[in-house]
């Protein structure tokens, strides 16, 4: 247990000093002799506030696990946002371990996210924005709008919007598959019924024509994937038809007509 000397004394480092002596056994993972240098220093009005020390502070008391000295730094000093994503993690992993140790067992994910709820980060090391499966409300935005406008945006605009929200490609990319595989399975697609099928799967057809290049065939909604049919014509039909504006239903196909948007 680390502890600050009530004796006030001269402060032999000076406050940037102790600042990057922190960070250098932070980053070193030195945090035995961290929690011995905290120990060393005098208590001073220097230091108070200190924003590496408080930091300093916080690993230690989580290395030792004495969690609510953790809690009590997190919550007293309004940290930087820089810092904002390890000391989140200290303050869940420090709820999570202390559910262990009195249930005795494990933490599945839905222990975890009752945790969460129950005790919510503290706006010292939150700003106040939530986070929904670890992305950020403005993100999640912003990729509804584009899938307003696209539902398969090119790999370009992936990469704008992963600059754009912070996010990964990668995670853009899982966000519109997840999506449309999910309003799929709500419900047949907003484009008059008619999917496209191409590259194995099944997809809403955005618009119509008939350029014979597209490798896709457009597929009326009553047809389920079992049933597609291979990516050749047996009657074409007009525009209006294909996006399902015709008066009557009809149970035909037309080839290599459709674009993906």
């Amino acid at each position: 247990v680390f502890c600050l000397p009530h004796r006030q004394t001269p402060l032999a480092f000076s406050p940037d000093h102790v600042a990057c002596v922190c960070e250098a056994l932070q980053q070193g993972g030195n945090l035995d002799r961290l929690a011995r240098f905290l120990w060393s220093l005098p208590q001073s009005d220097l230091l108070r506030g200190n924003e590496s020390l408080m930091k300093a502070r916080a690993l230690v008391a989580f290395h030792q696990g004495i969690y609510p000295e953790l809690y009590s730094i997190l919550e007293g000093h309004s940290f930087d946002s820089s810092n904002h994503p390890l000391l989140q993690e200290l303050w869940y992993k420090a709820r999570y371990s202390e559910a262990e140790r009195a249930r005795g067992r494990p933490l599945g994910a839905v222990d975890k996210y009752r945790l969460r709820r129950k005790f919510p980060l503290p706006r010292t090391i939150w700003d106040g924005e939530e986070t929904v499966y670890c992305f950020k409300e403005r993100s999640r935005n912003a990729l509804k709008e584009l899938y307003k406008q696209n539902r398969y945006p090119s790999p370009a605009e992936k990469r704008n919007l992963a600059k754009i929200t912070g996010l990964s490609l990668t995670q853009v990319s899982n966000w519109f598959k997840n999506r449309r595989q999910r309003d799929h399975s709500h419900g047949p697609p907003p484009t008059g019924g008619l999917l496209v099928w191409g590259g194995g799967a099944l997809r809403p057809a955005v618009s119509c024509f008939f350029p014979r290049s597209s490798p896709f065939t457009c597929v009326p909604a009553i047809l389920t994937q079992q049933q597609a049919p291979p990516a050749l014509c047996l009657c074409p039909v007009s525009p209006a038809l294909a996006l399902g504006h015709g008066t009557q239903a009809r149970p035909w196909l037309h080839t290599r007509s459709c674009f993906v948007g």
